[in-house]
């Protein structure tokens, strides 16, 4: 039981470290878009 919630505890970490680095990269391409 402790590992399950312990591979789904992981599983949340890895989908926000990947939605932050999509925001990320969609805020950098947006400024690219408005400096050129």
């Amino acid at each position: 039981m402790y590992n399950g919630l312990f591979i789904i505890n992981n599983m949340i970490h890895i989908n926000l470290l990947i939605v932050g680095l999509l925001s990320f990269i969609v805020k950098c391409n947006g400024l690219r878009l408005i400096i050129f």
